[in-house]
């Protein structure tokens, strides 16, 4: 099985919902770890 990778909110704390699932797909990402600072 092969490891699927997730983009890390960590890095972007301020940017929206709509900013970060677009990001996320448009990047081929298969998930989105949502955290905060």
């Amino acid at each position: 099985m092969a490891m699927k990778l997730a983009f890390s909110t960590l890095a972007c704390p301020e940017w929206s919902w709509k900013d970060i699932y677009p990001m996320a797909h448009d990047l081929g990402y298969a998930g989105i770890e949502i955290r905060g600072l």
